[in-house]
């Protein structure tokens, strides 16, 4: 009985990654409205990701993207940024129905970030009496290392082609947070 049970694990795991040969790999592109937390910036996200199975129950799927938010230049609240970010996120898939699924997931993201914000505002007094106003910016310029939660809906429109949306939040070891909302499209190979 005991040489049995050792045998369940390994009889698992080959039909397991026979499935995963099967099974059909994802591309998807998509773009959305974004929000950083730092700042209180919305902005614009373009992202493109690679899903791949590796288990019945589990897919696995890089993702690259950009991000940019900002305020007026002018403005007393000037504030903008950009990131690009590189996340590798699991997925659990759910079939809804034949056409469609949605799969929930987390993961590790791995970001750069470069900001530029209005620090603080100075008066000066010039010699003839009238006040002239100095701008003095900084800027941030880091990576950062934290972890992701998304969940991502597909529909299938044809054998090949998909569309659906993508909800996520990351949150990262210094302290920033990003939530996502958009849309995408895809295909199957």
């Amino acid at each position: 009985m005991r040489k049995h049970m050792l045998l369940l694990p390994l009889i698992l795991l080959i039909g397991s990654s026979l499935h995963a040969q099967i099974a059909t790999q994802v591309f998807r592109a998509g773009a959305g409205p974004v929000y950083f937390e730092r700042g209180g910036l919305t902005g614009f996200l373009f992202y493109n990701e690679y899903s791949r199975p590796i288990l019945p129950f589990l897919r696995i799927a890089p993702s690259l993207s950009f991000a940019y938010a900002g305020r007026a230049p002018y403005a007393e609240d000037y504030f903008e940024a950009s990131a690009l970010s590189l996340d590798l996120t699991g997925y659990m898939p759910f079939e809804l129905s034949r056409q469609s699924e949605v799969q929930i997931g987390a993961g590790l993201s791995r970001r750069y970030i470069s900001e530029h914000y209005l620090e603080k505002i100075e008066y000066i007094l010039l010699p003839d009496g009238e006040e002239m106003r100095v701008d003095h910016h900084a800027r941030r310029h880091e990576w950062g290392l934290g972890y992701t939660v998304a969940v991502n809906y597909a529909a299938r429109v044809s054998d090949r082609w998909m569309a659906g949306a993508k909800a996520s939040f990351q949150k990262y070891a210094t302290g920033d947070e990003v939530w996502f909302l958009g849309f995408h499209g895809g295909f199957r190979f």
